[in-house]
């Protein structure tokens, strides 16, 4: 059974869940943005933006390297599934 959403904003956008997966695989903002096409600032937005919804932070954010907090670690494998799952219904809905 899966848990209830506790204080998650149901209005998570596959665009922000995406920036998370690939600020993770690219290991920094301004190379992620720039994979996905998008200003520093816009991309920053997208996972401000994200885990404001979810109510926790998912990445720590040094001056070195970014590192996943504890939240961002357990969420990465979901979000992969959540972008994976979109994959599979739209090529199943595209036939």
């Amino acid at each position: 059974m899966t848990p209830p959403l506790t204080g998650a904003r149901l209005s998570v956008s596959l665009a922000e869940i995406a920036a998370f997966i690939a600020l993770v695989e690219h290991g920094g903002f301004t190379v992620a943005a720039r994979e996905l096409h998008l200003s520093q600032p816009g991309f920053s937005g997208r996972i401000s933006r994200l885990e404001r919804a979810l109510g926790v932070r998912l990445v720590d954010r040094g001056v070195r390297r970014l590192t996943l907090t504890a939240e961002g670690r357990a969420f990465l494998p979901r979000a992969r599934q959540i972008i994976e799952s979109y994959a599979a219904g739209a090529s199943v809905a595209n036939g």
